[in-house]
């Protein structure tokens, strides 16, 4: 299994996929077979990486961060199917994409997971740290690659 934390540090709360890897990392131990990968932004290189490998993990967890219209810090598991058709070229799970990357891993038999959680705000300039309401979310996702990790 292999955990992908996507997104970029540099601006607030688009940092979340990697401080994940980050704070897991830190704190806690991986199970046999879970490796844990801080992409930052380069996901869909890693992807396409992986699509044409002739190895691949049984299973891909993206962590990133999403704008939705839900409540700033909530952890939740977004479907890839539901990623809308105009985003399918991007890959930034925060503006709902990458989903044929996604799809083309699930159809040579791997199982694609995307945990997301939604941002307070994503800055158009230069912004370090976390807002609290996600930065307050970090643990939770934690748990829940552990969770998914013992499936």
């Amino acid at each position: 299994m292999l955990v992908l934390g996507c997104g970029n540090l540099l601006l607030g709360d688009d940092g979340f996929g990697p401080t994940v890897i980050k704070r897991y990392l830190a704190g806690r131990k991986p199970r046999r077979g879970l490796l844990l990968m801080d992409a930052h932004t380069s996901v869909k290189s890693v992807l396409f990486d992986i699509l044409l490998s002739d190895v691949r993990p049984k299973t891909i967890i993206i962590v990133d961060a999403v704008e939705q219209d839900n409540v700033p810090g909530t952890v939740f598991e977004l479907d890839i199917k539901s990623i809308p058709e105009k985003n399918r070229d991007n890959f930034s799970l925060h503006q709902m994409a990458g989903s044929d990357l996604l799809k083309e891993l699930e159809a040579v038999g791997v199982n694609v997971r995307v945990l997301v959680c939604q941002v307070k705000c994503i800055p158009e300039e230069v912004t370090f740290g976390l807002s609290t309401e996600v930065e307050g979310a970090i643990a939770k996702a934690c748990d829940i690659i552990d969770e998914w990790s013992k499936e």
